[in-house]
């Protein structure tokens, strides 16, 4: 598709954030949106295009995004709790009986992860990885675990397991579903929810279809979304089958990416830039 068509057609643009919008290596200590990246989305707002995130984090941790660039709406927590503005369009919390089944591996010691609410997560884990998750995601939102957290809504588990160990604490959770953003790590979520539904909310709301949406990812959790998009782009650091997915590969997260990809799908105005280079803006 040529990029008049590609500019055209789009209405609204997708962005998960770990891996795309916020490299996870780190810059004088802190994981920082790339200058090209802000810039980039600034001006796609410019030109009207609403900025939507969709990603794995909750509410409270991705508006840490914000302090980047406006953001017009969020599906967060891969689908489960999502807003437009002010407003929560969807918010559907884990099977309760089953939720609280897995609770208790996390309180009793049996699992590693983050047990995640609607505006904040718990970690649960030996004290050494808790200070390696600390030093890696700088987790001012954490707070500990207690037994009564059970009785409150949990909207998503994140289980830090190899890609090749399965995820047995779900043998008895047929209305939950794990999905993987990192090669150490994988999401539990409702079954039959995921980004795509929560897109699908969002979009319902603004009137709009899925032929409508570009969308940039880079992990398998991404796949779902990039599949739907009417345009769909992913990160150069993106895995094998998300780069398949894609109707574009781009550079990486690091080296321009969002930037790159939008210039040249005529999104935006302005060069693609190398590794390395400033932006040059108008």
């Amino acid at each position: 598709m040529e990029p008049d068509a590609i500019a055209s057609k789009i209405k609204v643009a997708f962005f998960d954030v770990d891996g795309t919008l916020i490299p996870f290596r780190r810059v004088n200590g802190e994981r920082v949106m790339p200058a090209s990246t802000q810039a980039a989305l600034l001006a796609l707002r410019e030109k009207g295009i609403p900025l939507l995130l969709c990603t794995g984090r909750f509410i409270e941790m991705a508006r840490d995004c914000e302090a980047y660039v406006p953001i017009d709406g969020y599906v967060t927590l891969n689908g489960q709790w999502c807003t437009l503005g002010d407003e929560v369009v969807r918010a559907v919390e884990l099977d309760p009986v089953e939720a609280e089944r897995l609770f208790h591996h996390y309180l009793d010691g049996e699992v590693a992860g983050f047990i995640m609410y609607d505006d904040e997560a718990v970690f649960t884990g030996s004290p050494e990885r808790l200070a390696e998750i600390d030093e890696e995601w700088r987790m001012r939102w954490y707070v500990p675990l207690s037994p009564d957290m059970a009785d409150r809504p949990i909207y998503q588990f994140v289980v830090q397991t190899p890609k090749s160990g399965p995820v047995d604490v779900l043998a008895d959770c047929p209305h939950l579903v794990a999905t993987r953003w990192d090669p150490e790590s994988e999401d539990i979520i409702s079954t039959g929810s995921g980004k795509v539904v929560g897109m699908e909310a969002l979009l319902c709301r603004l009137g709009l279809t899925f032929d409508e949406v570009i969308a940039f990812g880079d992990g398998d959790n991404d796949l779902e979304m990039l599949k739907a998009a009417g345009v769909s782009v992913a990160m150069g650091n993106a895995t094998p089958e998300v780069k398949e997915a894609a109707t574009f590969v781009t550079d990486s997260d690091e080296e321009n990416g969002v930037w790159n990809a939008l210039c040249r799908l005529g999104l935006i105005d302005g060069e693609p830039i190398a590794p390395g280079e400033a932006v040059c803006e108008a």
